[in-house]
Parts: structure tokens; sequence; C-alpha cells
């Protein structure tokens, strides 16, 4: 039977967390034998993923010998890069799916030292982004897998027009101009948007209408914000690798209206499964046609 090892835990929200929750779904199904060993005690949240349920081999926080001659892998994990140089004493081979947009300082200098194998990229941009600085180490882009069954289709009444955001609550996260986009654009019938994702942390972005509710990150499972939401309308500082929540959104039948740039432009045909916007004035025009045509 083929074995692997992950360093880490799936999580409910954020790329990496969310991706490694799907991809452990993919392996089961493949007849992979997973192995778990966390970075950190395990919340309630992460503990509902019932990864033993799903025939996961669980084992304690940081028990690095539990990974003995094992393909260990971690999604963009600061711990695991931190203990590579004991990892490394126990494992067959090392490799790591790191930040969406950039390396981190550790990540390069364990590079150098020759301790990541392999290293994994969801698009051939992010692996160009970050390859300048990963020679030492063998690069492959990956398609990710997404489990469509977590996101199911819903179709919305049209007595309201429902918007959403779903994010992590960092401020690369957020474009300065959300809440004009929020405020601005025209509805027929009353605006209701959920922000999922939302903290002190994220600055100063303007004033939230009163018609926009704002929940911290992983309150809920993001499908319930799909679900009530015509539209995930998701204005952005950062450039995009290959968001996660776009795939959630597309699954739900949620409209994507979102950045022309980085991985947006991927997931999205302009105009057939969403909206590629590039400018502020440009989402305001584009979520008050949609508002208006619900046949959109």
């Amino acid at each position: 039977m083929t074995s692997i090892c992950v360093i880490g835990y799936p999580s409910t929200y954020g790329g990496a967390g969310t991706e490694l929750d799907h991809q452990i779904t993919c392996w089961r199904l493949m007849g992979v034998e997973v192995h778990i060993i966390p970075t950190e005690e395990i919340d309630d949240k992460q503990r509902a993923l019932r990864v033993d349920k799903r025939g996961c081999i669980l084992h304690g926080v940081r028990d690095w010998s539990a990974c003995e001659g094992l393909d260990v892998i971690a999604y963009c994990n600061g711990c695991f890069i931190a203990s590579l140089p004991e990892i490394r004493q126990y494992a067959r081979s090392t490799t790591f799916a790191g930040c969406m947009t950039y390396p981190f300082d550790q990540e390069i200098e364990a590079c150098k030292a020759g301790l990541i194998d392999f290293s994994l990229y969801q698009t051939r941009h992010g692996m160009e982004l970050n390859g300048m600085v990963n020679k030492p180490r063998q690069a492959v882009v990956v398609q990710p897998f997404f489990d469509c069954s977590q996101f199911p289709m819903v179709h919305r009444p049209d007595d309201y027009f429902g918007f959403c955001r779903v994010s992590r609550d960092d401020p690369a996260k957020y474009s300065r101009h959300t809440m004009r986009i929020y405020s601005e654009f025209k509805s027929p019938v009353p605006k209701s948007g959920c922000i999922l994702g939302w903290s002190d942390k994220v600055g100063d972005i303007g004033q939230c209408p009163p018609y926009v509710t704002c929940y911290p990150p992983g309150s809920f499972p993001a499908s319930k914000v799909y679900a009530v939401s015509h539209c995930l309308i998701q204005p952005q500082a950062c450039n995009e690798n290959l968001p996660r929540v776009g795939m959630e959104s597309v699954s739900s039948g949620c409209v994507p209206i979102v950045d022309n740039r980085g991985g947006w432009k991927l997931l999205v045909e302009h105009g057939v499964t969403g909206y590629l916007i590039g400018s502020p004035d440009e989402y305001i025009e584009v979520c008050t046609e949609v508002a208006h045509n619900p046949a959109k």
C-alpha cells in the first residue's frame, strides 16, 4: 500500500488548510494510507473534520519519529520548515506546498541546505514567481483536488440580492475600495451582504453598510454563506495564486465577480462562469448589471 505522511493538520478555512482537507479525501479515494502528524494541538473545529473516521492514522503532536521511512508533505506550514533538520532524520523524502505568493525566508534557507526534495505549485505563474529561489529543489505544478460534494449547487430566491466575500482576515486580502463598491452598486431589490473573514486586523477599508454583516474567519462553514449569496464580490489588494473560494463559489452556484488578474483568470471565463473586473468603477457597474438581471 502507498503511504504518505502529512505534517500539519487540515482546516475548514484558509487556502492551504482547505486544500489539504480535500487532498486527504482524494488520497483516501485512491487507497493511499495517510499518516498525520499535527504541529500544534488541534481545536474543536479541526477535530470535527474527523480524519480518523476517514481512515487516516493520527499521531502525536510533533512526533517526528512517526514519519520513519515515509514520504512527507506539508502545506504552507512554518513549523514544518523550522523542524526540517529533525524531520529529515526519519523521512524518506520531503515535499512542500508553500505560500500562494512568496517563499518564507526559512523556506529559502532550507532549500539552499537541501532539506526540501520537492516543491509543489498549483499554477505555473506561482512556480515562476517562487522558482527563482527554489533552484536546488525539484519544482512540480499539480492540479489541486476539489471535492464538489462539500459545496452543492443551491438555487436562491430573487426577492433580495445576496453577496459575500470569504477569506482570512489578512489585510492583503481586502481592497481598500471594498466598502465603496458594496455601497455604490445599485439593486432593484434589497441588498444583503456577508463577510466571512473579518477582524480588526483588516484595517480601515471604509464604513460597513448596514446591510452587510461581518463574521470572524472560520465562524461557520463557508458553504452556508454561498447558499444565501447570489454573487461572490471579492476585490482584493493581493494577487491570488489559485483561490479556493473561486472553486467553492462556482460549485455552489454563487457567481464570482473578482479581479482580472492572477489565479482568478484561470478559474473564471468572463461573462460565462463569472466576471473578471479591472477597476472599482467596473465592479460597481457589473454588480449593478447583475443585480438588475437575475438571469445572469
